[in-house]
């Protein structure tokens, strides 16, 4: 009675064929929960992605991981940022991004122990601002504050926009993790529309609110997010759209000094005039 026998050799290609199907299964899972801002959903997914990269050890997939632990990173920083300059406030949301945040982290640092110096360098960088962030948004959802003062935000982003700017270094393309330039945009009209509202000519106005969320829309509408404009942006061309993006850049600073100086009505026009400039934009 012939009896068939499989090789050594043979059994190994299989395991690995079967290893590497369920590896991209794990990374399909990933980029479409990421895709759909289920971020706790994802990173199981770049958790099991990781194990069975452990598995055969090969570079491209061990790179993958390391995407995939980056991307998750950026993209909760991306949409941390979208919604505090949509409402003003630290919420629980926030809450939940930063510790995604500081989750993802640690695994990537984990993931990169033992390689390369600068990567896992950088990692750690990334981890100790992560902690920092997740710690300070933590007690102030725990204080159940209704309202979040500028001075507190402007703490939440001095560790939030080193974890962005160390992670974006550990991609290869960390501007598709950013918020599209059609969200940049209209985040920014939304903060610069909230910076109006922080000015009363009867109430006590938050004139380091209003501050805030001008300088945030200053470093959102950076000269990268120029350049975007005329790739991203279908409705007009380059040309058409660049100077009414640079008029509002313009209009900045001087927006910054009237507030600076509780100049109430210039600030209200300035403000308005962004405002009105950047909703013709996004419209």
């Amino acid at each position: 009675m012939n009896q068939e026998h499989t090789s050594p050799a043979a059994s190994v290609s299989t395991d690995q064929a079967a290893n590497a199907a369920h590896f991209a299964i794990a990374l399909r899972n990933f980029n479409g929960l990421l895709r759909t801002n289920s971020f706790a959903q994802a990173l199981i997914w770049a958790r099991q992605a990781e194990q069975l990269a452990a598995v055969t050890e090969e570079p491209t997939m061990t790179a993958a991981v390391r995407e995939a632990y980056v991307a998750l990173i950026l993209t909760s920083a991306a949409k941390f940022e979208a919604l505090t300059l949509h409402c003003g406030n630290i919420t629980r949301t926030q809450g939940t991004l930063a510790d995604i945040i500081a989750e993802s982290t640690d695994c990537l640092v984990e993931h990169l122990r033992g390689g390369k110096e600068i990567p896992y360098a950088v990692a750690l960088a990334v981890q100790g601002f992560s902690k920092i962030l997740q710690g300070c948004v933590s007690a102030h959802v725990k204080s159940a504050e209704l309202l979040t003062s500028a001075e507190f935000l402007a703490d939440v982003f001095q560790s939030l926009d080193p974890i962005v700017q160390h992670a974006s270094s550990l991609t290869r393309s960390p501007e598709l993790c950013e918020l599209s330039i059609d969200e940049k945009l209209a985040f920014a009209a939304t903060a610069m529309s909230n910076a109006g509202y922080e000015l009363n000519w009867l109430l006590p106005s938050d004139w380091d609110k209003a501050s805030f969320y001008c300088k945030r829309v200053q470093l959102l509408l950076t000269e990268k997010a120029l350049t975007l404009a005329g790739q991203e942006l279908q409705t007009a061309p380059p040309k058409a759209i660049h100077p009414r993006l640079q008029g509002v850049l313009d209009a900045l600073p001087a927006a910054l000094i009237s507030l600076t100086d509780k100049q109430y009505r210039q600030s209200k026009r300035r403000l308005k005039a962004i405002t009105t400039a950047l909703q013709a934009i996004v419209a």
